[in-house]
């Protein structure tokens, strides 16, 4: 185990379990009536990439219109994630400092992202959980949550090129790498944001 990974351990292990325990009851309780608007924000995402194929290819089928219907249920329902992650004592204080973090105003993505990680994992295991490392784990990875964060880098992408709410970092990678490269590299950011969010939200909790 590294040095960083046992003090990790360690501040975890000293968090005042009185004072943990109905924060982590509550917040979980939250989270589970979350997870339908999740999913349905989800499978929206999934549908309209399915339908843009198409479109994109001359076989309209009125699918532009149908896109532009989700966009704006998408739209409503992001909102609703965002302003349900936020409401959340530990995670919504992990996705206000990711976006600090990282330059950016509000993201659906981030806001999932901050909720379904296992973010008291080391970041060796997270990223081996994400594929993050050399051959992608072999394929043997969460599949959902890499979509998701490929997706949040995608954006992150778009907007350092518009010059649009991001970190001097993040606009860093994104003019200084190719664009695979960039890609990877803020995926990994992000991962790294989270991850530092999380460890800054939970030590004020030891020795309480």
């Amino acid at each position: 185990m590294k040095k960083t990974d046992n003090n990790d351990a360690v501040l975890l292990i000293r968090i005042s379990k009185e004072n943990f325990r109905p924060l982590a009851i509550e917040e979980l309780k939250l989270r589970m009536r979350m997870e339908p608007l999740i999913n349905k924000y989800e499978r929206i995402m999934r549908w309209k990439k399915t339908l843009k194929r198409p479109a994109k290819r001359g076989l309209d089928y009125n699918f532009r219109k149908v896109v532009r219907l989700m966009n704006a249920d998408r739209q409503k329902i992001s909102e609703e994630v965002i302003r349900q992650v936020t409401s959340l004592p530990i995670h919504g204080e992990v996705y206000r400092r990711a976006c600090e973090i990282l330059g950016v105003k509000r993201s659906a993505k981030l806001a999932i992202l901050a909720v379904r990680l296992p973010l008291h994992l080391p970041m060796v295991r997270l990223k081996g959980l994400l594929g993050l490392i050399p051959g992608g784990n072999g394929g043997r990875y969460n599949h959902e949550l890499r979509a998701h964060i490929a997706s949040f880098a995608a954006t992150l992408y778009m907007n350092a090129k518009r010059h649009v709410n991001t970190s001097d970092k993040v606009a860093e990678a994104v003019n200084c790498l190719p664009k695979k490269m960039a890609l990877c590299k803020l995926q990994l950011m992000t991962v790294k944001a989270l991850r530092i969010a999380y460890l800054m939200t939970v030590k004020p909790l030891v020795g309480e």
